[in-house]
């Protein structure tokens, strides 16, 4: 009994990384965060993994578990703010727990057919969670700053006083082959139950969100101001489930360039000459770690923060792909509410 015990407490630390995981990236470099990161969270693990019995690791769940311990501990001494005790102290008993155990004995497998099927079942969905969590963690350097250059993660966009405080940095960027005043009407429409939000329509009705992505630029959504609200979901969802409506309020407009949704980020159109523009995503929050972070930084750092990360991404390029095909069309755009006429007359903001 002891063994199953360890192992999962093992495989629950790790997770528990998270936390400072998404911390230590907001507030240390890179080159270090990330190696260490790589080899402290999967490290446990994959060690815990090991203890429980999974092929291939549980000859070596011991090298798993030093190295994890390692890296772990140099991440909390750097990043792990009041934590830092607490998580080495716990470090240093699960290591001494674990390395007690014995090795595993020599033995054939003389369970039942059955037995060795949920066994099978259970080792895939093993394998695929350790897969899941080396992949996210070595990835999550490029996901965050994806698109992006150096100087453009350092300058000032609009929404940074309030949104710089704590330490979650993502930053997101596109190119858009159109002039920015082309692009800006797309921007502005964005919301529920206006022009949607340019990403996986399916995945957003199989959730039960009333979504239609809009392909044509309408007039009547152009008005976007400070405090509006801007739904994620038609009222009522989920039978009321959820009070109120969720969404994104408006806390900054900078009319034709940039948009700052308190909860989301700045959305920011930057020209680069008369027919390009660059459109950059920044979010700025609070990551120092907590008790509840410790609790919800798991899904947040390998559910959420990857699904946000897939619908957005499909956003900026929903939104490009509209973009360029409008500015190349014969008709002109409508920009900020006012209709633009085609050449022969005829209204370019026509409904959907």
């Amino acid at each position: 009994m002891k063994r199953p015990l360890v192992g999962s407490a093992l495989v629950l630390h790790g997770l528990a990384h998270a936390s400072l995981v998404i911390s230590a990236f907001g507030t240390g470099p890179t080159w270090l965060v990330a190696p260490l990161v790589t080899l402290a969270l999967p490290g446990f693990v994959a060690a815990g993994f090991g203890v429980l019995g999974l092929p291939l690791l549980r000859r070596c769940w011991r090298k798993c578990l030093l190295i994890a311990v390692t890296a772990s501990m140099l991440l909390l001494l750097l990043f792990g703010h009041g934590f830092a005790l607490p998580g080495l102290a716990v470090d240093f008993a699960l290591a001494l727990v674990a390395l007690d155990l014995p090795e595993f004995a020599n033995r054939r497998d003389s369970g039942g057919v059955i037995r060795r099927r949920v066994r099978g079942v259970g080792v895939a969905l093993g394998a695929a969670a350790l897969l899941w969590v080396t992949l996210i963690t070595t990835f999550r350097p490029l996901l965050l700053h994806l698109g992006t250059t150096v100087a453009e993660r350092q300058a000032p966009l609009p929404g940074d006083p309030p949104l710089r405080d704590g330490g979650y940095r993502l930053d997101h960027g596109i190119t858009i082959h159109a002039p920015v005043d082309s692009v800006w009407p797309w921007l502005a429409q964005l919301g529920q139950p206006r022009a949607g939000f340019y990403s996986f329509e399916v995945l957003e009705r199989a959730a039960g969100v009333h979504i239609h992505n809009a392909d044509r630029v309408h007039p009547e959504w152009q008005s976007i101001e400070r405090g509006d609200l801007l739904r994620a979901v038609q009222p009522g969802y989920l039978h009321g489930i959820i009070d109120g409506t969720p969404g994104w309020r408006v806390s900054e407009v900078v009319p034709g360039r940039a948009v700052v949704l308190d909860g989301w980020g700045a959305f920011v159109l930057v020209p680069t000459d008369s027919v390009t523009t660059r459109f950059l995503i920044r979010t700025r929050g609070n990551a120092d770690p907590t008790l509840v972070s410790l609790l919800i930084a798991p899904a947040s750092l390998f559910v959420l923060e990857p699904a946000h990360f897939i619908m957005q991404r499909e956003m900026m390029r929903g939104l490009r792909d509209r973009a360029e095909r409008r500015a190349t069309a014969p008709a002109a755009i409508p920009v900020a509410g006012r209709t633009a006429r085609s050449r022969n007359g005829a209204t370019a903001g026509a409904s959907r």
